[in-house]
């Protein structure tokens, strides 16, 4: 068992090198990033899009296959772990419209809502209401967060109606 988790670290370690430090992995990320990031960084390769795109269909159909004949797949099996992920991002500041947030605020989201949860355990409240106090917070973010959002809604509406005026053939 220990030279299975040996070896699938070190190709935990090739993998991450090969992708920072050679041309096909920066390739890689910026392809996995935007489609339009490698054309501003004149790196713009259709085939390596072509072959990324392959290559992650393969996995999920690795993926799928693995689940399929070990006979486990379970349509609940991230259930509790999806709608705490987003909280802490979203408690950690990562905007609802996009644009900024970093590793270091998510992982006080994680930590706040560690801590809540602790909290929540200590003082005798249900399990179910953890839930409830957990929709509460983000919804207090996301009434915090309706500010910025609002000023992001009304310029991007701003710029589609100059758009729009630009392309309209009567003006």
């Amino acid at each position: 068992m220990a030279s299975v988790l040996g070896v699938r670290n070190l190709s935990k370690v090739v993998a991450a090198a090969l992708m920072a430090w050679t041309r096909v992995g920066r390739d890689v990320v910026a392809v996995g990033g935007d489609r339009r990031c490698p054309g501003r960084r004149r790196r713009r390769r259709p085939h390596r899009d072509r072959s990324v795109r392959r290559l992650g269909s393969a996995h999920a159909l690795a993926g799928s296959l693995l689940s399929y004949s070990l006979a486990a797949a379970s349509p609940v099996a991230l259930a509790d772990t999806l709608v705490p992920a987003a909280a802490a991002a979203i408690i950690g500041g990562v905007s609802l419209a996009g644009g900024k947030g970093t590793p270091v605020g998510i992982a006080g989201g994680v930590l706040v809502l560690a801590v809540m949860r602790s909290g929540l355990t200590a003082i005798g409240v249900p399990p179910f209401a953890h839930d409830i106090v957990t929709g509460a917070v983000l919804l207090a973010v996301a009434l915090l967060d309706a500010g910025d959002l609002e000023r992001r809604l009304f310029g991007l509406r701003r710029a589609l109606a100059a758009a729009r005026d630009r392309k309209s053939p009567l003006a």
